[in-house]
């Protein structure tokens, strides 16, 4: 995309495991900061390669 100078949105899916809330639960049974911060760690490193595509 950045070769050929493409201003498009892109989306990231992720996966992490919830306690529950994965499977149905309406609440995250599991400290919010470990899924923020899980979260957070995947956003830097997709930023990083992005940087040096």
């Amino acid at each position: 995309m950045k070769k050929y100078k493409l201003n498009t949105l892109v989306s990231l899916h992720l996966d992490y495991e919830l306690g529950g809330a994965e499977t149905g639960y309406t609440k995250i049974l599991v400290d919010r900061k470990i899924v923020f911060d899980a979260v957070k760690k995947d956003l830097n490193i997709i930023q990083k390669i992005w940087k040096h595509a």
